[in-house]
Protein backbone atom coordinates (compact mmCIF):
# COMPACT_ATOMS: atom_id res chain seq x y z
CA UNK A 1 0.00 0.00 0.00
CA UNK A 2 3.07 2.18 -0.03
CA UNK A 3 3.39 2.33 3.48
CA UNK A 4 7.32 2.77 5.00
CA UNK A 5 7.12 2.78 8.02
CA UNK A 6 10.38 0.52 8.97
CA UNK A 7 14.38 1.13 8.93
CA UNK A 8 16.36 -1.53 7.69
CA UNK A 9 19.36 -1.67 9.80
CA UNK A 10 20.78 -4.77 8.69
CA UNK A 11 20.91 -6.68 12.45
CA UNK A 12 17.34 -4.71 12.92
CA UNK A 13 14.16 -3.27 11.86
CA UNK A 14 13.78 0.32 13.33
CA UNK A 15 9.69 1.33 13.07
CA UNK A 16 11.32 5.17 13.82
CA UNK A 17 7.20 6.13 14.73
CA UNK A 18 7.24 4.10 17.87
CA UNK A 19 10.32 6.17 19.95
CA UNK A 20 8.85 9.27 18.74
CA UNK A 21 6.34 9.16 20.96
CA UNK A 22 8.89 9.08 23.85
CA UNK A 23 10.83 11.67 22.08
CA UNK A 24 7.95 14.04 22.17
CA UNK A 25 6.95 13.09 25.69
CA UNK A 26 10.75 14.14 26.99
CA UNK A 27 10.53 17.48 24.72
CA UNK A 28 7.09 18.83 26.15
CA UNK A 29 8.20 17.57 29.62
CA UNK A 30 11.91 19.35 29.28
CA UNK A 31 10.03 22.64 27.91
CA UNK A 32 7.31 23.25 29.96
CA UNK A 33 10.10 22.50 33.13
CA UNK A 34 12.01 25.80 31.97
CA UNK A 35 8.60 27.64 31.55
CA UNK A 36 7.10 29.89 33.99
CA UNK A 37 4.14 28.49 35.67
CA UNK A 38 2.35 31.21 34.72
CA UNK A 39 2.77 31.00 31.45
CA UNK A 40 1.37 27.31 31.30
CA UNK A 41 -1.92 29.48 30.12
CA UNK A 42 -0.56 31.86 27.36
CA UNK A 43 -1.17 30.47 23.92
CA UNK A 44 1.72 32.26 22.09
CA UNK A 45 3.74 30.67 24.90
CA UNK A 46 2.77 27.36 23.73
CA UNK A 47 2.68 27.69 20.27
CA UNK A 48 6.66 26.44 20.13
CA UNK A 49 6.02 22.94 21.40
CA UNK A 50 2.63 22.70 19.51
CA UNK A 51 4.44 23.32 16.05
CA UNK A 52 7.12 21.12 17.56
CA UNK A 53 4.68 18.39 17.87
CA UNK A 54 2.93 18.62 14.81
CA UNK A 55 5.61 18.70 12.41
CA UNK A 56 6.39 14.45 13.66
CA UNK A 57 3.04 13.94 13.78
CA UNK A 58 2.32 15.23 10.22
CA UNK A 59 5.62 12.93 9.04
CA UNK A 60 3.91 9.54 10.75
CA UNK A 61 0.84 10.53 8.56
CA UNK A 62 3.03 10.92 5.37
CA UNK A 63 3.95 7.21 6.19
CA UNK A 64 1.33 6.63 5.99
CA UNK A 65 0.84 5.02 9.69
CA UNK A 66 -2.75 7.24 10.74
CA UNK A 67 -3.00 4.84 14.29
CA UNK A 68 0.27 6.24 15.56
CA UNK A 69 -0.76 9.53 14.41
CA UNK A 70 -3.90 9.93 16.17
CA UNK A 71 -2.49 8.08 19.55
CA UNK A 72 0.31 10.81 19.12
CA UNK A 73 -2.15 13.76 18.84
CA UNK A 74 -3.70 11.94 21.83
CA UNK A 75 -0.28 11.94 24.05
CA UNK A 76 0.52 15.68 23.44
CA UNK A 77 -3.35 16.67 24.55
CA UNK A 78 -3.15 14.74 27.38
CA UNK A 79 0.03 16.42 28.53
CA UNK A 80 -1.42 20.37 27.38
CA UNK A 81 -3.81 19.27 29.52
CA UNK A 82 -1.74 18.65 32.67
CA UNK A 83 -0.37 21.88 32.35
CA UNK A 84 -3.28 23.90 32.50
CA UNK A 85 -4.16 24.41 28.72
CA UNK A 86 -7.40 25.85 28.59
CA UNK A 87 -10.29 24.32 27.64
CA UNK A 88 -11.58 27.01 25.07
CA UNK A 89 -7.96 26.91 23.07
CA UNK A 90 -9.08 23.03 22.86
CA UNK A 91 -11.98 23.95 21.41
CA UNK A 92 -10.16 26.12 18.93
CA UNK A 93 -8.14 23.33 17.76
CA UNK A 94 -10.67 20.76 17.47
CA UNK A 95 -12.99 23.52 15.70
CA UNK A 96 -9.96 23.81 13.07
CA UNK A 97 -9.63 20.18 12.27
CA UNK A 98 -13.44 20.04 12.04
CA UNK A 99 -13.39 22.33 9.40
CA UNK A 100 -10.28 20.28 7.68
CA UNK A 101 -11.98 17.09 7.62
CA UNK A 102 -12.89 17.18 3.93
CA UNK A 103 -9.43 17.67 3.05
CA UNK A 104 -8.15 15.16 5.63
CA UNK A 105 -10.80 13.07 3.54
CA UNK A 106 -9.16 13.84 0.34
CA UNK A 107 -5.42 13.29 1.55
CA UNK A 108 -6.52 9.83 2.57
CA UNK A 109 -5.12 6.77 1.12
CA UNK A 110 -8.26 4.37 -0.43
CA UNK A 111 -7.82 1.50 2.04
CA UNK A 112 -7.71 4.37 4.81
CA UNK A 113 -11.05 5.95 3.35
CA UNK A 114 -12.50 2.34 2.79
CA UNK A 115 -11.43 1.47 6.71
CA UNK A 116 -13.55 4.20 7.94
CA UNK A 117 -16.59 3.19 5.39
CA UNK A 118 -16.26 -0.19 6.62
CA UNK A 119 -16.58 0.32 10.25
CA UNK A 120 -19.62 2.13 9.75
CA UNK A 121 -21.09 -1.23 8.38
CA UNK A 122 -18.20 -4.12 8.11
CA UNK A 123 -21.11 -6.03 6.41
CA UNK A 124 -20.40 -3.94 3.43
CA UNK A 125 -17.65 -5.83 2.82
CA UNK A 126 -17.17 -8.95 4.32
CA UNK A 127 -14.47 -10.63 2.57
CA UNK A 128 -12.36 -7.71 2.32
CA UNK A 129 -11.61 -4.52 3.82
CA UNK A 130 -14.67 -5.70 6.68
CA UNK A 131 -13.02 -9.16 7.30
CA UNK A 132 -10.79 -8.72 9.84
CA UNK A 133 -13.15 -6.86 11.92
CA UNK A 134 -15.50 -9.63 11.61
CA UNK A 135 -13.25 -12.18 12.75
CA UNK A 136 -12.02 -10.73 15.45
CA UNK A 137 -15.50 -10.34 17.09
CA UNK A 138 -15.98 -13.90 15.75
CA UNK A 139 -13.27 -14.88 17.86
CA UNK A 140 -13.62 -12.66 21.09
CA UNK A 141 -17.36 -14.15 21.32
CA UNK A 142 -16.06 -17.78 20.54
CA UNK A 143 -14.09 -17.24 23.68
CA UNK A 144 -17.39 -17.11 26.15
CA UNK A 145 -16.56 -17.18 29.80
CA UNK A 146 -14.02 -19.25 30.28
CA UNK A 147 -12.11 -19.37 27.05
CA UNK A 148 -11.21 -22.65 25.14
CA UNK A 149 -7.34 -22.44 26.11
CA UNK A 150 -4.14 -21.49 25.94
CA UNK A 151 -3.57 -22.63 21.88
CA UNK A 152 -6.62 -24.03 21.31
CA UNK A 153 -8.25 -20.78 19.50
CA UNK A 154 -10.03 -21.73 16.35
CA UNK A 155 -9.50 -18.00 14.45
CA UNK A 156 -6.03 -17.44 15.52
CA UNK A 157 -4.25 -20.83 15.00
CA UNK A 158 -6.17 -21.67 11.98
CA UNK A 159 -5.22 -18.18 10.58
CA UNK A 160 -9.23 -17.01 10.12
CA UNK A 161 -7.81 -13.90 12.15
CA UNK A 162 -5.34 -11.90 10.28
CA UNK A 163 -2.42 -10.00 12.19
CA UNK A 164 -3.48 -12.88 15.57
CA UNK A 165 0.36 -12.11 17.03
CA UNK A 166 0.19 -7.96 16.56
CA UNK A 167 -2.71 -5.53 16.02
CA UNK A 168 -5.42 -8.28 16.70
CA UNK A 169 -3.65 -10.13 19.58
CA UNK A 170 -6.44 -9.09 22.09
CA UNK A 171 -9.04 -11.25 19.97
CA UNK A 172 -6.61 -13.93 20.08
CA UNK A 173 -6.16 -13.76 24.30
CA UNK A 174 -10.14 -13.02 24.64
CA UNK A 175 -11.03 -16.25 22.39
CA UNK A 176 -8.59 -18.43 24.61
CA UNK A 177 -8.82 -16.78 28.12
CA UNK A 178 -12.72 -15.63 27.89
CA UNK A 179 -13.99 -13.09 29.25
CA UNK A 180 -12.31 -13.47 32.80
CA UNK A 181 -9.30 -13.52 31.45
CA UNK A 182 -9.17 -10.49 29.26
CA UNK A 183 -11.05 -8.96 32.50
CA UNK A 184 -8.33 -9.65 34.43
CA UNK A 185 -6.05 -8.47 31.58
CA UNK A 186 -7.76 -5.10 31.89
CA UNK A 187 -7.29 -4.74 35.76
CA UNK A 188 -3.93 -5.22 35.26
CA UNK A 189 -3.33 -2.09 32.53
CA UNK A 190 -5.82 -0.49 35.27
CA UNK A 191 -3.39 -0.55 38.24
CA UNK A 192 -0.55 0.03 35.61
CA UNK A 193 -2.27 3.34 35.01
CA UNK A 194 -3.34 4.03 38.32
CA UNK A 195 0.08 3.77 40.18
CA UNK A 196 1.55 5.84 37.41
CA UNK A 197 -0.85 8.49 38.24
CA UNK A 198 -0.11 8.00 41.64
CA UNK A 199 3.49 8.61 41.38
CA UNK A 200 2.57 11.33 38.96
CA UNK A 201 0.88 13.34 41.89
CA UNK A 202 3.66 12.89 44.68
CA UNK A 203 6.42 14.03 41.98
CA UNK A 204 8.22 17.30 42.76
CA UNK A 205 9.03 18.26 39.33
CA UNK A 206 7.50 19.31 36.42
CA UNK A 207 9.34 17.42 34.29
CA UNK A 208 9.31 14.26 36.50
CA UNK A 209 5.63 15.02 36.45
CA UNK A 210 4.79 15.78 32.91
CA UNK A 211 6.82 12.50 32.03
CA UNK A 212 5.13 10.12 34.19
CA UNK A 213 1.82 11.66 32.99
CA UNK A 214 3.24 11.52 29.19
CA UNK A 215 4.43 7.89 29.29
CA UNK A 216 1.22 6.77 31.12
CA UNK A 217 -0.38 8.26 28.27
CA UNK A 218 0.71 6.09 25.87
CA UNK A 219 0.33 3.02 27.49
CA UNK A 220 -4.22 4.23 27.87
CA UNK A 221 -3.76 5.43 24.60
CA UNK A 222 -2.43 1.94 23.13
CA UNK A 223 -4.52 -0.37 25.02
CA UNK A 224 -8.01 2.13 24.63
CA UNK A 225 -7.37 2.12 21.20
CA UNK A 226 -6.52 -1.05 20.52
CA UNK A 227 -9.04 -2.83 22.52
CA UNK A 228 -11.85 -0.82 20.87
CA UNK A 229 -10.32 -1.54 17.31
CA UNK A 230 -10.57 -5.25 17.84
CA UNK A 231 -14.21 -5.14 19.29
CA UNK A 232 -15.59 -2.59 16.26
CA UNK A 233 -15.88 0.30 18.41
CA UNK A 234 -13.37 2.54 16.12
CA UNK A 235 -11.83 1.97 12.95
CA UNK A 236 -8.70 -0.24 12.26
CA UNK A 237 -5.26 1.12 12.76
CA UNK A 238 -2.21 -0.45 13.14
CA UNK A 239 -1.99 -0.51 17.07
CA UNK A 240 -0.42 -2.90 18.83
CA UNK A 241 -1.00 -4.21 22.58
CA UNK A 242 1.55 -2.48 24.47
CA UNK A 243 4.12 -5.79 26.32
CA UNK A 244 1.76 -8.39 24.22
CA UNK A 245 1.99 -7.45 21.24
CA UNK A 246 4.61 -8.77 19.13
CA UNK A 247 6.53 -6.20 17.39
CA UNK A 248 10.17 -5.08 18.79
CA UNK A 249 10.31 -1.47 18.59
CA UNK A 250 7.47 -0.80 20.20
CA UNK A 251 8.50 -3.56 23.26
CA UNK A 252 11.70 -1.53 23.60
CA UNK A 253 10.07 1.91 23.55
CA UNK A 254 7.66 0.76 26.38
CA UNK A 255 10.31 -0.73 28.60
CA UNK A 256 12.55 2.72 27.96
CA UNK A 257 9.20 4.50 28.59
CA UNK A 258 8.93 2.59 32.23
CA UNK A 259 12.50 2.06 33.14
CA UNK A 260 13.03 6.42 33.20
CA UNK A 261 12.50 6.12 37.08
CA UNK A 262 14.77 7.71 39.10
CA UNK A 263 13.72 8.03 42.85
CA UNK A 264 15.68 10.20 45.67
CA UNK A 265 15.12 8.56 49.02
CA UNK A 266 15.38 12.06 50.73
CA UNK A 267 12.99 14.73 51.37
CA UNK A 268 15.51 17.09 51.27
CA UNK A 269 14.47 20.21 49.25
CA UNK A 270 18.34 21.25 49.31
CA UNK A 271 19.02 18.13 47.67
CA UNK A 272 16.23 18.10 44.75
CA UNK A 273 17.12 21.38 43.98
CA UNK A 274 20.56 20.35 43.62
CA UNK A 275 19.91 17.56 41.45
CA UNK A 276 17.59 19.72 39.06
CA UNK A 277 21.16 22.05 38.56
CA UNK A 278 22.64 18.87 36.91
CA UNK A 279 19.55 17.74 34.76
CA UNK A 280 18.31 14.91 37.21
CA UNK A 281 14.96 14.79 37.55
CA UNK A 282 13.36 12.27 40.29
CA UNK A 283 10.13 11.19 39.30
CA UNK A 284 9.43 10.07 42.71
CA UNK A 285 10.50 11.08 46.31
CA UNK A 286 10.15 8.59 49.08
CA UNK A 287 11.66 9.00 51.95
CA UNK A 288 13.44 6.08 53.66
CA UNK A 289 12.66 6.84 57.52
CA UNK A 290 15.18 5.13 59.18
CA UNK A 291 16.78 5.41 62.65
CA UNK A 292 19.84 7.71 62.31
CA UNK A 293 20.92 7.73 66.04
CA UNK A 294 24.75 7.15 65.80
CA UNK A 295 26.39 3.74 67.00
CA UNK A 296 29.07 3.77 70.18
CA UNK A 297 32.14 5.54 69.09
CA UNK A 298 30.89 5.43 65.44
CA UNK A 299 33.15 8.13 63.77
CA UNK A 300 31.52 10.90 61.58
CA UNK A 301 32.80 9.72 58.21
CA UNK A 302 31.46 6.39 58.87
CA UNK A 303 27.82 7.72 60.42
CA UNK A 304 27.37 9.32 57.51
CA UNK A 305 28.28 6.95 54.90
CA UNK A 306 26.02 3.90 56.98
CA UNK A 307 22.95 6.03 56.93
CA UNK A 308 22.93 6.62 53.05
CA UNK A 309 23.60 3.08 51.93
CA UNK A 310 20.65 2.35 54.33
CA UNK A 311 18.48 4.51 53.27
CA UNK A 312 19.42 3.86 49.25
CA UNK A 313 18.25 -0.01 50.39
CA UNK A 314 15.31 0.56 52.34
CA UNK A 315 14.03 2.52 49.49
CA UNK A 316 15.27 -0.19 47.28
CA UNK A 317 13.47 -3.33 49.00
CA UNK A 318 10.03 -0.43 48.87
CA UNK A 319 9.74 -0.46 45.33
CA UNK A 320 8.70 -2.81 42.26
CA UNK A 321 9.85 -2.73 38.64
CA UNK A 322 13.77 -1.28 37.81
CA UNK A 323 15.05 1.87 39.20
CA UNK A 324 17.83 4.25 39.96
CA UNK A 325 17.83 5.32 44.15
CA UNK A 326 19.78 8.03 45.06
CA UNK A 327 20.23 8.36 49.09
CA UNK A 328 22.59 10.71 51.37
CA UNK A 329 23.33 12.04 54.45
CA UNK A 330 25.08 15.09 55.65
CA UNK A 331 26.75 14.83 59.06
CA UNK A 332 28.32 18.01 60.82
CA UNK A 333 31.70 17.09 62.82
CA UNK A 334 34.29 19.10 65.16
CA UNK A 335 36.91 16.71 65.23
CA UNK A 336 35.05 13.17 66.82
CA UNK A 337 32.13 15.18 67.92
CA UNK A 338 29.13 14.66 65.72
CA UNK A 339 26.74 18.06 65.37
CA UNK A 340 22.89 17.12 66.46
CA UNK A 341 20.11 17.92 64.26
CA UNK A 342 18.80 20.74 65.66
CA UNK A 343 15.28 20.22 66.34
CA UNK A 344 15.18 23.67 68.21
CA UNK A 345 16.49 27.24 68.51
CA UNK A 346 18.44 25.70 71.90
CA UNK A 347 19.76 23.27 69.59
CA UNK A 348 21.01 25.86 67.50
CA UNK A 349 22.43 28.04 70.07
CA UNK A 350 24.39 25.05 71.40
CA UNK A 351 25.98 24.25 67.85
CA UNK A 352 26.72 28.15 66.80
CA UNK A 353 28.92 28.13 70.20
CA UNK A 354 30.40 24.93 69.02
CA UNK A 355 31.22 26.53 65.48
CA UNK A 356 32.23 29.72 66.52
CA UNK A 357 35.67 30.59 65.67
CA UNK A 358 36.55 27.10 64.44
CA UNK A 359 37.30 25.08 61.68
CA UNK A 360 35.07 21.58 61.45
CA UNK A 361 34.22 19.28 58.76
CA UNK A 362 30.87 18.48 56.46
CA UNK A 363 30.44 15.10 55.72
CA UNK A 364 27.92 13.93 52.71
CA UNK A 365 27.80 10.19 52.34
CA UNK A 366 26.10 9.23 49.18
CA UNK A 367 24.57 5.68 48.10
CA UNK A 368 22.71 5.12 44.31
CA UNK A 369 22.14 1.92 43.91
CA UNK A 370 20.61 0.88 40.04
CA UNK A 371 17.98 -2.04 40.66
CA UNK A 372 17.33 -4.07 37.67
CA UNK A 373 15.28 -7.38 37.84
CA UNK A 374 18.46 -9.41 37.75
CA UNK A 375 20.54 -7.64 40.76
CA UNK A 376 21.47 -4.42 42.41
CA UNK A 377 23.96 -2.19 41.16
CA UNK A 378 25.96 -0.14 44.12
CA UNK A 379 28.11 3.33 43.75
CA UNK A 380 28.90 4.55 47.15
CA UNK A 381 31.23 8.43 48.20
CA UNK A 382 32.09 9.75 51.12
CA UNK A 383 32.70 13.65 50.41
CA UNK A 384 34.31 16.10 52.88
CA UNK A 385 34.52 19.90 53.38
CA UNK A 386 36.59 21.89 55.46
CA UNK A 387 34.06 25.19 56.64
CA UNK A 388 36.47 27.77 58.75
CA UNK A 389 33.56 30.04 60.53
CA UNK A 390 34.37 33.36 62.11
CA UNK A 391 34.09 34.03 65.77
CA UNK A 392 30.87 34.70 66.62
CA UNK A 393 29.10 37.47 68.82
CA UNK A 394 26.20 36.31 71.43
CA UNK A 395 23.70 39.30 69.40
CA UNK A 396 24.82 37.14 65.87
CA UNK A 397 23.72 33.95 67.39
CA UNK A 398 20.73 35.12 68.90
CA UNK A 399 19.56 36.87 66.01
CA UNK A 400 19.93 33.40 63.96
CA UNK A 401 18.19 31.33 66.56
CA UNK A 402 15.37 33.89 66.33
CA UNK A 403 15.17 33.27 62.57
CA UNK A 404 14.65 29.76 62.53
CA UNK A 405 16.94 28.63 59.17
CA UNK A 406 18.98 26.19 61.22
CA UNK A 407 15.80 23.97 62.32
CA UNK A 408 15.91 20.71 61.29
CA UNK A 409 19.77 21.35 59.88
CA UNK A 410 22.23 19.23 60.96
CA UNK A 411 24.51 21.09 62.90
CA UNK A 412 22.03 23.50 63.59
CA UNK A 413 23.02 26.35 60.37
CA UNK A 414 22.26 26.23 56.75
CA UNK A 415 25.45 27.15 55.18
CA UNK A 416 23.90 28.64 51.59
CA UNK A 417 21.66 30.74 53.70
CA UNK A 418 22.24 33.58 56.08
CA UNK A 419 24.71 31.63 57.89
CA UNK A 420 27.13 32.27 54.46
CA UNK A 421 27.62 35.55 56.24
CA UNK A 422 29.73 33.64 58.96
CA UNK A 423 31.89 31.71 56.53
CA UNK A 424 35.50 33.35 55.88
CA UNK A 425 36.67 30.68 53.79
CA UNK A 426 35.71 26.73 52.49
CA UNK A 427 38.23 23.59 51.67
CA UNK A 428 36.11 21.89 49.36
CA UNK A 429 33.02 21.00 47.53
CA UNK A 430 30.57 23.67 48.10
CA UNK A 431 27.80 21.92 46.99
CA UNK A 432 28.67 18.99 49.57
CA UNK A 433 27.88 21.36 52.46
CA UNK A 434 24.86 21.78 50.82
CA UNK A 435 23.56 18.21 50.90
CA UNK A 436 25.04 16.37 47.64
CA UNK A 437 28.14 16.95 46.54
CA UNK A 438 27.19 17.14 42.48
CA UNK A 439 30.79 15.99 41.40
CA UNK A 440 30.83 12.76 42.78
CA UNK A 441 26.81 11.82 42.40
CA UNK A 442 27.14 12.61 38.25
CA UNK A 443 30.16 10.73 38.18
CA UNK A 444 28.34 7.72 40.27
CA UNK A 445 24.91 8.19 37.81
CA UNK A 446 27.30 7.66 34.88
CA UNK A 447 28.88 4.93 36.10
CA UNK A 448 25.41 3.15 36.16
CA UNK A 449 24.65 3.96 32.81
CA UNK A 450 22.81 7.41 33.76
CA UNK A 451 22.57 10.46 30.72
CA UNK A 452 20.99 13.01 30.61
CA UNK A 453 19.60 15.97 28.81
CA UNK A 454 22.75 17.79 28.46
CA UNK A 455 25.44 14.93 27.98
Amino acid sequence: MGAKRWIDLGVIRLQPSEPTKLAIVLMLARYFHQLKTEDFTRFYKILLPIIGVIIPILLIIKEPDLGTGVITIIIASIIFFAVGFRIRNFMIIGIIIVTCIPVIWQVMHDYQRKRVMVFLDPEKDPLGAGYNIIQSKIAIGSGGLWGKGLTKGSQSHLNFLPEHQTDFIFATFAEEFGFVGSLFLLILYSAIIVISLMIATNCRTIFSKLMVIGITSILFSHVFINIAMVMGLLPVVGVPLPFISYGGTMMVSMLIGFGLHIILASQSPARLELLKRIKVFPTQIIPANINETEYLRELPNQLATRLAQEKAKVVAQKITGEAIIIAADTVVARGRKILPKALTSEDVRYCLNILSGRRHRVYTGVCIIKKTSEQLLIRQKLVQTIVKFKKLTNQEIEFYCSIDEGINKAGGCMIHGYAEAFIPSIYGSYSNIMGLPLLETMHMLTSLGFKNNSM
